[in-house]
């Protein structure tokens, strides 16, 4: 369901955060940093900041998975299978869009700080079109004040929006 311990084995079989960034640095994706475990974010507050990314940077970062091989044919397809069968956060990307859309997404939800602000509650993923083709979206908030439901319902318009522009509409 998570992805928390498993991330930070793949951080320890692939030489620590710093390899990872620099490999997705070496595939174009800079405005990305990869400096913390996940363990580590969750000692300090502030380590979560460390770990940063552009919503563009990281919807490329979709679209070269999803077009391009920069991945092993085996890796690509666990990966993809892994996201399209996610089951956290059903009311983000996903909320809104038409029963049986195929979404393979991730999720990313931080912290919430003694005054009730959100540290980033966020969905990535690649959404499959009624045509076959795909979007891939990253949506990103952070510093949110509001309930964590209507954060997500957030997420779910702006999803429903992107599928709406780039669905043809029957005549």
């Amino acid at each position: 369901m998570s992805d928390n311990n498993g991330c930070d084995i793949l951080f320890s079989l692939l030489g620590e955060p710093i390899a990872v960034e620099q490999y997705v640095h070496s595939i174009g994706i800079k405005d990305m940093a990869i400096r913390n475990t996940e363990a580590e974010m969750h000692q300090t507050w502030d380590l979560q900041f460390k770990n940063w990314c552009t919503p563009h940077a990281m919807t490329k970062l979709l679209e070269l998975f999803h077009t391009q091989n920069v991945l092993s044919k085996s890796s690509h397809d666990i990966l993809w299978n892994m996201m399209a069968k996610n089951t956290t956060g059903t009311k983000r990307i996903r909320g809104h869009l038409p029963k049986g859309t195929i979404v393979a997404d991730r999720t990313g939800t931080g912290a919430k700080d003694e005054g009730g602000v959100w540290s980033a509650v966020n969905n990535v993923g690649i959404i499959r079109l009624p045509d076959g083709n795909h979007i891939a979206l990253s949506v990103f908030i952070t510093n949110a004040k509001a309930d964590h439901k209507d954060v997500e319902e957030v997420i779910a318009r702006i999803a429903r929006a992107v599928y709406d522009y780039y669905t043809p509409k029957e005549k």
